[in-house]
């Protein structure tokens, strides 16, 4: 979330700052294998790649008798905006004087 803030939030923004040739600002940190890191601690972990590999993912974190973790693979576009997120936003903002 943060690489895609700064690609849009930034905008017109990047060359004035001086970073229109790079990505993002500080926030690229390529791939993170989030199943790799919790099977590295002890905990089971295990990657759903495809919505059909998801049920068994979950069963097998829930059976796994220890702390899991299943990381899902998503089209980042495609959840940009999660359902309820606008009202979520508008509930949270700071208060007008």
């Amino acid at each position: 979330m943060v690489k895609l803030t700064q690609q849009v939030g930034l905008g017109a923004m990047r060359e004035t700052l001086g970073v229109a040739d790079q990505g993002t600002i500080n926030a690229d940190l390529g791939e993170i294998a989030f199943d790799e890191v919790a099977r590295a601690m002890g905990a089971h972990g295990e990657r759903a790649r495809t919505l059909g590999d998801l049920a068994g993912a979950i069963g097998r974190a829930l059976g796994a008798g220890k702390a899991a973790v299943v990381h899902v693979d998503v089209d980042p576009m495609a959840h940009l905006f999660a359902p309820g997120l606008q009202a979520f936003k508008e509930m949270h903002q700071e208060p007008t004087p």
